[in-house]
């Protein structure tokens, strides 16, 4: 009798706790409806859980269909997804009528309202597919703007700064700079672009040295793919005469940063603080 009154009670508790799981989900349903209703749209279906997931840093990036969908769901939401990371997201569907894009669509529109924790964040709106009629695109925010329209940037703007923010972490410049070895630093006036008042210049002193290896170590990785004009070949000459090489391009306006391209990555640019950038540009224009 003992056993049998044991396994009944964890049956009972299995029992309590799926109930438990079915309330706390239509009463998220309703949350995520009386949001749809706020915004006077019309609910004429219920489309029930849709989506669920832990919201991770590789979700938000990648060329997979999951990381592009999310990336285009996150990028109309008028809160960031950092918040988040870490935490259930929750996403249900529904059919309204009412919403701004019926007049440009003519049809229905599935809004998608995002929950986490037993709150809304926010939400998506597409129109419905009917008939013969398949439509494959990005959402819209809920209100029914682009991704345009809510950030305020281009596409391609967005896409630099969101994989700037949640790319992959960057590569270092270089793993293994070994200071303590490098005894020459020389700067090469750029071949094939014109480069007016350009000066090869080159030195061995350790104090110049110094200042450009701070300067390399201090560049921080910029975004998006690069298109730049180098002004000069740096080199990074070792104590056994292998060299590391680089673009960069300083300029003269001590309000601008510098330029520093690693050339085994020549897609990826760096940005030397304006501070740096000023010490090398004193050192290669010499006394006053």
């Amino acid at each position: 009798m003992i056993r049998h009154r044991t396994i009944g009670i964890v049956i009972g508790a299995l029992i309590l706790l799926i109930a438990g799981c079915t309330d706390n989900a239509a009463n998220d349903e309703k949350k995520a409806e009386t949001y749809i209703e706020g915004h006077r749209y019309n609910v004429l279906s219920r489309e029930g859980l849709l989506n669920q997931y832990v919201l991770t840093r590789e979700k938000l990036y990648g060329s997979g269909l999951e990381s592009a969908m999310n990336m285009q769901t996150w990028g109309v939401q008028l809160v960031p997804p950092d918040a988040y990371i870490g935490k259930e997201i929750t996403e249900y569907g529904f059919t309204v009528n009412g919403h701004p894009l019926e007049a440009t669509y003519r049809a229905n529109i599935q809004l998608v309202v995002l929950m986490s924790e037993g709150k809304v964040i926010g939400g998506t709106s597409f129109p419905v597919n009917e008939g013969e009629e398949m439509r494959i695109g990005a959402p819209y925010s809920v209100e029914g703007r682009t991704l345009e329209e809510v950030t305020g940037l281009s596409y391609k703007e967005w896409v630099a700064n969101w994989n700037s923010r949640y790319g992959p972490p960057a590569e270092p410049k270089d793993q293994n700079l070994r200071e303590d070895e490098i005894v020459t630093v020389e700067l090469l006036c750029h071949q094939g672009l014109p480069n007016p008042g350009c000066v090869d210049w080159q030195s061995v002193e350790p104090e110049p040295i110094n200042a450009f290896i701070e300067a390399v170590k201090s560049a921080e990785r910029m975004a998006g793919q690069l298109n730049y004009m180098a002004q000069y070949d740096l080199n990074l000459i070792y104590r056994n005469q292998t060299t590391k090489r680089y673009h960069i391009a300083l300029g003269t306006d001590r309000t601008m940063n510098g330029l520093l391209v690693d050339l085994e990555n020549t897609s990826q640019g760096y940005s030397i603080p304006a501070e740096q950038a000023n010490k090398l540009r004193a050192l290669v224009a010499g006394p006053k």
